[in-house]
């Protein structure tokens, strides 16, 4: 039974703390470099440790891609940084920089004095590698490199340098090797200040290749060196306790090439002059570009003459997949030798030479070499990664990219990634998915629980605390943490087509919109109101070019000329303004049927009836503010009638507004109450500039006569031709501050945010939010690259990841996306599918994506779009409505209580179990909340410590906030003497518990009180001692308090409750409070 294990578990806390304890509380990862190890040198038989290791790893059997050029120390920054060599700068093991005149030679390859120093200048670093960013990311995390290529650099990014560092300086032994991983163990192990992270370099069997080759039988014997470094550290890991709790991944940074024998080697020097250029690993730099036509022809002869398999580029001929050309770093050319094949620009190599000394019959020619084209398989290098967060025994056929292992190891280190040309398209295939069962001492702590017991102190007076402590540490991070520790990747579901979702029906929704910041609206001489282009459209639903229009309020605007100039003529516009009546006159001299004259709106001159159309664009806004006077209300008043006076029957009255409340309002009232006019509402997008607000076009057509009834107001959304009927004008009002306030968000989402920000959307058919979207970005890009949308199961709303702000941010982080806009759905709701969910999302979804030239849509999810089966529900006279409904997550079951009025809050959840004839049962052997767990590890400090023997225990128990009664429960299934109280507060929810959760309330052991806990601790603590509490667990909840809690409600922690809680337990007794 389970008690047996949690026995077992806190039987060996004290050894479990003096292993724990000294490990960072952080994700810990190694990452380990053999230097040239080629992927097809892992095998049973060379290296059987590694081989063995391998097999419960994930291993990527044809290895992983180099970048170009496949060298040391530009591949090696290429994986801690995900970027391609021309971007992170570090182009080869030795180069030259045209822009500044120096050398790189970290090596010290060319032998050069103080060459290795200046190349420890941190303007040659431009990426960001991995252990800067962990270090960064919380200033706890420590980070150190044991001979990594660059690695004690400083780079332009705090904190420049990681934590520790150890410089390379040569190739080193076995035993050396052993001596740095005692090192290695004992810096994440370290009791004050231990690392989550270590990059560690090892120059074998790259330096063995280039002097052996692969068949002289020297290669053999340093592979089988590594291989018993690496049983040697297998053996470190089991004995230290890091097995189940340090990720591992062990690569190369490059393959290698057998050089087919002398005549394969092209000595370089013997092609190119002595003088008038600078050397890199395998480039020419030229001083002009004479020289470098002259040592290109004379290098492309000699390949061409001698039949060398030797490539020569100029500099901006070399292929563009290779990402080789946009440096001054890179040389004018570039020379790669083919596989078998090699190019040397060292002075001793001669033709002659080489041939005379490796002649037929003589010694054998045995050398390797590495820098030709990545994609040859040679050039890949090994990978195999294991670990508590990856899958075991996997073998994954698809070849990554090294540069993708930078966000795998960001996503393993829980941190933020710096941009990069990185991507988890293959690497995060060896993710593991499976969530972490309820540890037991045949399965793996998970991290979470590795840190919960390193702040498991020794002393009994604060093991009191421990859920205390634990709950405010771990749920600061985590506030569902109690409910579910599992890992999480999204699946892709469907390509979403931005084409296809403009024509869908923003219709559904009724607009009413609730986002989760606050705008100011502008003053309206900041408005922007449109030209033709924007309004166009509407205008010509509403005009013929035979119409005549008179426009109101002209002022400054180009309007009308741009009206005549798109076909109607007939155009008068009147303004009171004597000098802008001039300067329009003035500017439109030549289109002479345009009419200006200075009238006055609210009296003019025209005959009844005089216009077909009568145009306002901004005026009503200008003159009626929000806080009208009488006399500014009388002044539009008399405008509106004089426009229905001047207009002809069946002319319409088009107004160009920003349509505050208050203009729509007194518009909309003053028409309607004529009962004469058809009203309508059009909305624009804004793009005539930057403001955040659409525009509006309300439309009042002249009937002939009066209408005896109200007739609805139609709207038109943007991006729509279809019309809404709407009945009641709070209905117009509403739909229309919506729309503005999407806006302003949509405005608000046009450029990068710092902080997430939500929206939710209503729909037309039923009432409350139906959705709620969350825009997450990725702070660290600089163009927005990537967008995607991922629907939240209903049923899954609940866990960390898609109910808190960081656990959002680490979807985005897993989706590899720049931004994703996260879709909660309401449980108020009914969707049929993910296809009628991302089709209703379609217009909303395109106005959220920030890529300049938009393009498809990813809609991703983790399956249907809803996950639950409903057992029951109902309504608490004090909790309200409430459901039961099973899920399934990451293949277990589950049942769970929500209250409906905290739906991102589960009340109780519990493991379910089938039995025979298929059916479900709730497992009462586990418990699936690991703060129950936790809460139960008190029991060790009574004197007669009940997990030893928990079937003789014989204890009071009460358990206040019964809930669900899962703890009661298990107590009472697992200590067999023992009685138990259970005290709620809820009456309704006890029978919940016990039809739904299997709470065995008629138990002769069990006793469920119905009222308040502070009522009961009076009471008990009124007792004789001998019938006071042996055990107490304090597992209540309640609404957020000013502390910012809820667990437990504020007067449980008050003195005169906290004095009845000691008073009712016995001399030798205990209680567990959790607290969150």
């Amino acid at each position: 039974m389970i008690i047996t294990r949690v026995w077992l578990v806190f039987y060996l806390i004290p050894w479990l703390s003096l292993v724990f304890a000294k490990l960072s509380p952080y994700p810990k990862l190694l990452l380990i470099s053999f230097d040239g190890f080629r992927y097809d040198l892992l095998n049973a038989t060379w290296t059987p440790n590694i081989y063995e290791w391998a097999n419960r790893s994930s291993w990527f059997v044809n290895g992983v891609r180099s970048q170009y050029v496949t060298y040391t120390a530009p591949n090696h920054m290429s994986i801690v940084t995900g970027m391609h060599e021309q971007d992170h700068g570090i182009v080869s093991n030795y180069f030259y920089d045209t822009a500044t005149g120096k050398f790189f030679d970290y090596f010290n390859s060319t032998q050069q004095e103080g060459v290795v120093n200046a190349s420890l200048d941190m303007s040659w670093y431009k990426g960001d590698p991995v252990w800067l960013a962990n270090e960064r990311f919380e200033a706890s995390r420590r980070s150190a490199t044991f001979y990594w290529p660059n690695g004690e650099a400083p780079f332009p990014k705090p904190p420049h340098r990681p934590s520790i560092y150890r410089q390379w300086k040569d190739y080193r032994n076995l035993s050396q090797w052993m001596a740095d991983l005692d090192d290695i163990v004992e810096l994440f192990t370290d009791e004050n200040n231990p690392i989550n992270f270590l990059a560690w370099y090892i120059a074998e069997p790259d330096h063995t290749l280039h002097k052996n080759g692969f068949y002289n039988g020297e290669l053999l014997k340093k592979i089988h060196e590594l291989d018993q470094l690496f049983g040697y550290f297998v053996a470190k890991l089991k004995d230290s306790g890091l097995e189940n709790v340090l990720n591992v991944i062990l690569t190369a940074d490059h393959g290698h090439a057998e050089v087919q024998g002398a005549q394969n080697v092209m000595c370089l020097r013997e092609y190119i002059s002595s003088e008038g250029y600078k050397l890199g690993d395998h480039m020419v730099y030229p001083d002009n570009e004479e020289v470098a036509l002259e040592l290109y022809h004379n290098l492309t002869s000699a390949v061409k003459e001698m039949g060398y398999k030797v490539k020569i580029y100029l500099k901006e001929d070399v292929p563009a997949k290779f990402f080789y050309q946009n440096s001054t770093r890179i040389g004018r050319i570039v020379i790669e030798p083919e596989v078998g094949w090699a190019a040397s620009f060292s002075k001793s190599c001669t033709r002659q030479r080489l041939l005379k000394t490796y002649a037929p019959g003589n010694v054998k020619f045995n050398s390797s070499s590495h820098g030709m084209d990545p994609d040859r398989w040679e050039m890949r290098a090994l990978l195999v990664m294991g670990g508590p967060s990856l899958i075991p025994g996997k073998k994954i056929t698809d070849i990554p990219n090294n540069i993708d292992l930078y966000s795998l190891m960001c996503y393993l280190l829980a941190i933020e990634a710096s941009p990069s040309d990185s991507t988890m398209s293959v690497v995060s295939q060896a993710l593991l998915v499976k969530a972490t069962d309820i540890p037991s001492l045949n399965s793996s702590f998970s991290e979470s629980l590795a840190f919960t017991f390193l702040i498991i102190p020794s002393a009994c007076i604060v093991v009191l605390f421990m859920v205390y402590v634990c709950k405010h540490t771990v749920l600061n991070e985590n506030p569902n943490w109690m409910w579910r520790q599992g890992e999480y990747r999204p699946l892709h579901m469907d390509i979403f087509d931005a084409e296809r979702v403009i024509k869908t029906r923003p219709e559904l929704f009724s607009g009413s919109y609730d986002s989760s910041v606050s705008f100011s609206y502008p003053s309206v001489a900041l408005m922007k109101y449109g030209d033709y282009g924007v309004l166009g459209s509407v205008l010509e639903k509403y005009l013929k070019t035979t119409d005549k229009v008179l426009q109101i309020g002209c002022g400054n605007s180009q309007l009308a000329a741009q009206m005549y100039d798109n076909g109607f003529r007939n155009v008068h516009s009147i303004d009171t303004d004597t000098s802008v009546i001039e300067e329009q006159r003035l500017r439109n001299r030549e289109r002479s049927e345009l009419h200006f004259s200075k009238e006055d709106a609210t009296s003019m001159s025209f005959a009844d009836e005089d216009f077909s159309v009568v145009v306002d664009k901004g005026t009503l806004d200008a003159l009626l503010p929000p806080e009208a006077s009488e006399q500014q209300l009388d002044c539009v008043d008399k405008m509106f009638r004089e426009v229905q006076r001047v207009l002809k029957v069946a002319g319409r009255y088009l107004i160009v507004t920003l349509a505050q409340h208050h203009i729509v309002k007194h518009f909309m009232e003053h028409f309607l109450s004529k009962q004469q006019f058809l009203l309508r509402v059009h909305e624009l997008e804004n793009s005539a500039s930057g403001f955040p607000m659409p525009i509006f076009i309300l439309v009042a057509t002249k009937l002939r006569n009066v209408t005896p009834m109200s007739m609805p107001i139609e709207l038109c959304r943007a991006g729509s031709d279809r019309f809404e009927k709407l009945a009641h004008l709070h209905d117009v009002l509403s739909v229309i501050a919506s729309e503005q306030e999407l806006s302003q968000f949509v405005h608000m989402c046009s450029r990068k945010l710092d902080h997430e920000a939500s929206i939710s959307i209503e729909s037309q058919f039923e009432s409350g939010p139906r959705y709620r979207i969350y825009i997450v970005d990725d702070i660290n890009v600089k163009i927005f690259r990537s967008y995607a949308v991922f629907v939240v199961p209903l049923g899954r709303e609940g866990e960390w990841i898609f109910s808190t702000e960081k656990g959002r941010k680490t979807l985005r982080q897993q989706a590899e996306k720049d931004r994703l806009a996260v879709v909660t759905l309401s449980r108020s709701q009914t969707y049929t599918s993910l296809q009628q969910v991302q089709d209703e999302l379609g217009p909303f979804a395109t106005r959220f994506d920030p890529r300049e030239n938009g393009g498809l849509i990813d809609f991703l999810s983790t399956g249907s779009v809803d996950v639950r089966v409903t057992r029951a529900s109902g309504e608490s006279s004090m909790n309200g409505k409430w459901t039961v409904e099973d899920v399934v997550v990451d293949g277990q079951e589950y049942r769970r209580l929500v209250f409906l009025s905290s739906s991102n809050i589960v009340q109780s959840e519990a493991l379910l179990k089938s039995k025979k004839g298929g059916k479900k049962a709730v497992d009462l052997e586990n418990l699936s909340c690991d703060h129950h767990i936790l809460m139960l590890s008190g029991l060790t400090l009574l004197p007669s410590n009940p997990l030893h023997d928990p079937t003789a225990a014989q204890l009071k128990v009460a358990v206040l906030g019964l809930g669900g009664g899962l703890l009661a429960s298990f107590l009472l299934r697992n200590l067999n003497k023992a009685t138990i109280e259970g005290v709620e507060l809820d009456g309704d929810l006890v029978n919940v518990a016990t039809q739904w959760f299997a709470l065995p309330s008629h138990d002769s052991r069990m006793s469920v009180k119905v009222m308040d806990a502070v009522v009961y601790l009076e009471q008990i603590s009124a007792r004789e001692e001998k019938e006071k509490l042996d055990v107490m667990f304090v597992d209540l909840a309640g609404p957020v308090h000013e502390s910012g809690l809820s667990c437990p409600p504020a007067i449980f922690l008050t003195d005169p409750v906290l004095c009845n809680m000691k008073n009712s337990l016995n001399s030798n007794g205990w209680f567990s409070l959790q607290r969150f």
